[in-house]
């Protein structure tokens, strides 16, 4: 399991950041989701999450459409932030224009387990509940 690349996508839960083309956005939360394997759970503790190779928001994951960059990617809770600032280029501009407008409703984020800890049926750790593998050390794309 360690070595694929998930994808998880909600609702684009957005704050304005009060700058222009800015917005502030939850990227990832500890909300189970489930797998082939079993549910699914990204642990949001200090230590966790590696937010060093999240750099970039992509069109529909695609390195060759960079919309604009990450910036203040952190933990907030039990859930993951960033800020995203949109490039004043024609993709930047568009995806900013479809924040604005309400069109744009959803946001993904593509990331890789490294390590993750089976819980069985009715066991529970640090506040989850198996059946489930809580992902402890994953990597945001």
């Amino acid at each position: 399991m360690s070595a694929n690349f998930f994808y998880r996508s909600g609702p684009l839960e957005y704050r304005s950041t009060g700058a222009d083309m800015e917005v502030d956005l939850s990227i990832s939360s500890e909300t189970p989701v489930k797998r082939f394997f079993g549910n699914e759970i990204l642990q949001h503790v200090p230590g966790a999450v590696d937010f060093s190779r999240l750099h970039s928001a992509l069109l529909n994951h695609d390195a060759n459409t960079i919309l604009g960059r990450v910036d203040n990617a952190r933990l907030d809770g039990r859930k993951a932030r960033a800020s995203i600032v949109f490039d004043d280029d024609t993709e930047g501009r568009a995806a900013w224009q479809k924040v604005q407008s309400g069109s744009l409703k959803g946001a993904s984020v593509g990331y890789v387990i490294h390590k993750f800890r089976e819980l069985k049926n009715g066991e529970t750790w640090e506040g989850f509940r198996g059946p489930a593998y809580v992902a402890t050390r994953w990597s945001i794309y």
